[in-house]
């Protein structure tokens, strides 16, 4: 017998004739491979595949039953098992993962860590350049940045949908775009800002209007605008709280560089089907963010299944970067444990 017939005596033997569910781990005690996968349960033709122990072709022959599992149809051009499906790429969100460590400190333990790219919130205190060299040193792409809140301690949390305050929001919207440019990133969050509840009808005018403005500026600056919702519980009286909401300001702009950003958590919170939310918008989604439901620690606790979340994107397809903007439970690389409870590579890049 040769290894590779052994390695695939040693994994038949984990399913049932053949056709059972595995978890990878098994598979790569065994063959010292690990599926490419980030789904916890991997199917076990899908698995002897990916591990190099048979071909398509030899399920097809030898497993007719796996066929339908793996999307062939009677009549169709021809057998085929479904093909692996891509590995997400997962990016760490550097305003809550190591909160204890300064920013360039972060970027280090980010890629220590296993991620190959990461977001920031508000990094205006450290030079971009700085940044840039920082990633680059670690291979890191950068991701996005949110335009500054306004005065902080007064419970500003925005400026794009105050009325009157048009010119601070455009400077916010050029600082951010010089910064990412400095930096390497590729997007800007605007965020709208606290509004009273008499107030949205006019501050949905500014704030589609503000955006317009930063779209062009973004344009020329060959970045992506993005704009998040945020749940009530969260952010009381914040402009905007669904997923449904960005939608339709983003509609109202007609600008194209203008995304949604998806954070899971937050459509969560509001009690939104987050997958069949995200089906739906997908066409407009420029980023998925991730966080437990309704605690935002780690992703592998709370009501919300990230294992059915993953799949769907895997599904779709979503090709973009999934960020973990989860708050710790306790010290970040201690809770790391929720990407093995997962099943997920935070290398991947594809």
């Amino acid at each position: 017998m040769t290894p590779r017939e052994s390695k695939r005596t040693a994994v038949t033997g984990l399913g049932s004739m053949g056709l059972g569910v595995v978890d990878p781990q098994s598979v790569e005690a065994i063959t010292g491979r690990r599926p490419m996968r980030s789904t916890m349960v991997t199917t076990l033709a899908e698995i002897l595949i990916a591990v190099g122990c048979g071909t398509e072709d030899q399920f097809n022959d030898r497993l007719p039953e796996t066929r339908e599992t793996f999307g062939h149809h009677p009549g169709g051009s021809s057998p085929s098992l479904r093909k692996i499906s891509p590995m997400l790429r997962f990016s760490a969100n550097l305003g809550f993962l190591w909160p204890d460590r300064p920013l360039l400190d972060r970027i280090d333990a980010a890629a220590a860590a296993g991620f190959r790219a990461v977001e920031l919130h508000w990094p205006y205190d450290v030079p971009p350049e700085h940044v840039r060299t920082k990633c680059a040193a670690h291979g890191l792409a950068l991701l996005g940045v949110n335009t500054v809140r306004g005065n902080v301690a007064a419970g500003e949390n925005g400026l794009g949908a105050i009325a009157g305050r048009e010119e601070e929001f455009q400077a916010a919207v050029d600082q951010s775009l010089a910064f990412c440019r400095a930096a390497g990133g590729t997007a800007v969050h605007c965020m709208a800002g606290v509004v009273e509840a008499r107030d949205r009808a006019a501050a949905h005018a500014v704030f589609v209007n503000n955006l317009k403005i930063a779209s062009g500026k973004a344009t020329r600056a060959g970045l992506t605008l993005l704009l998040e919702p945020l749940n009530p519980s969260d952010a009381p009286d914040y402009f905007y709280s669904t997923v449904d909401e960005g939608a339709t300001i983003i509609a109202d702009t007609g600008c194209s560089n203008i995304r949604l950003m998806f954070d899971c958590y937050h459509v969560g919170r509001v009690g939104g089907d987050v997958i069949a939310t995200l089906e739906r918008l997908l066409p407009i989604v420029g980023h998925v963010q991730i966080a437990a439901v309704p605690s935002r620690a780690e992703p592998d606790q709370g009501t919300l299944d990230y294992r059915t979340v993953f799949a769907a994107l895997e599904r779709l397809p979503y090709d973009g970067w999934t960020g973990c903007e989860y708050k710790p439970a306790g010290p970040t690389d201690e809770g790391l444990t929720w990407t093995r409870a997962l099943d997920i590579d935070l290398s991947a890049t594809r």
